[in-house]
Order: C-alpha cells, then sequence, then structure tokens
C-alpha cells in the first residue's frame, strides 16, 4: 500500500503520528534534497526520530525528487518496495496538488501501472474555548488522484 504525506505546518511528532496511524512501515523522502528550511526534517533530525518509532527511512530524492526527471524505472522500484511493505512517500507540500508527489509520482503511478497513492491529509486541532486540543486532531486520508470535496450540499469530484 502506498501512502503520501507533506510536513508542512506539522511538528515531528504530528508527523509521526500520522505515520503510526496508518501502520506506515517505511518513509520515502522524495525531496530533490533530504534538507529542510525547517531543521526539525533535515533527514539527519528527522531519521532517528522515525526509527525510534519502529518507522524506516531512505532518500529517494536523487531518483523519486521534484528536480529530477522521474524515469519509470523509479517509479517500477516504488511499486515493488510497497508490495513488502507499507510505504508513504514524503515531501515538504501538505497540498498535494502543489506537489510533485501528485503530478509526477502519484498520476504516472495510477495512469502507468494502476497503482492508487493516497494522500493523508492532517488538519489542524480545533480549537476549543481558545485551547488546542490534539486528542481533537484528525487525520484521514485522501486518495491522490481523485478526491472528493464536500461543500454542504453537493460533493464535487477533483
Amino acid at each position: 500500500m502506498l501512502f503520501s504525506i507533506g510536513y508542512l505546518g506539522l511538528t515531528p511528532q504530528q508527523l509521526i503520528d500520522a505515520l503510526q496511524e496508518y501502520e506506515i512501515e517505511l518513509l520515502i523522502d522524495v525531496r530533490s534534497s533530504p534538507r529542510s528550511k525547517f531543521p526539525a526534517f533535515n533527514s539527519e533530525n528527522i531519521a532517528p526520530i522515525l526509527i525510534e518509532n519502529e518507522i524506516e527511512y531512505k532518500w529517494h530524492g536523487d531518483r523519486l525528487g521534484g528536480r529530477s526527471k522521474i524515469e519509470d524505472s523509479a517509479l517500477v522500484s516504488l511499486i515493488e518496495i510497497q508490495r513488502e511493505k507499507v510505504v508513504c512517500i514524503m515531501c515538504m507540500e501538505s497540498v498535494i496538488k502543489n506537489c510533485h508527489r501528485y503530478y509526477e509520482i502519484g498520476q504516472r503511478l495510477l495512469n502507468n501501472h494502476a497503482i492508487e497513492v493516497s494522500h493523508i491529509k492532517v488538519k489542524p486541532p480545533k480549537k476549543l474555548k481558545n485551547t488546542l486540543s490534539e486528542e481533537r486532531r484528525i487525520i484521514e486520508p485522501v486518495p491522490i488522484c481523485s478526491i472528493v470535496l464536500n461543500t454542504g450540499d453537493q460533493t464535487r469530484l477533483l
């Protein structure tokens, strides 16, 4: 099974919580560079935390990064890996349609290999009496390639 997540706006613990919620075994970092403007997400900082929480970490940004030409062989390798483990690909961008995880990886996997990637969307905690409650955090998967938007009386497929 293959998931996707963007860490923008999250703490490392929120990332871990979301990955654990979906029983992710392997996080594949698909950033072109394993560094971030948020130092907590630099590979040397996030990898040990993931490992402590029994989530394997691998950087594949050289083959699956947004600044590289993603060869079909890299996608086939990703398909093989996800057959063995529950895998999540990660980049910084939290809005999936703004990220190469959607148009370069997700769409190509769906169109060329019939593999669906589901995006893990972490909603910010709701305010309760001017305080934020971690217990109110909602984590829900959204299929990358078929997002349904419910706007009250209408439901649209994006």
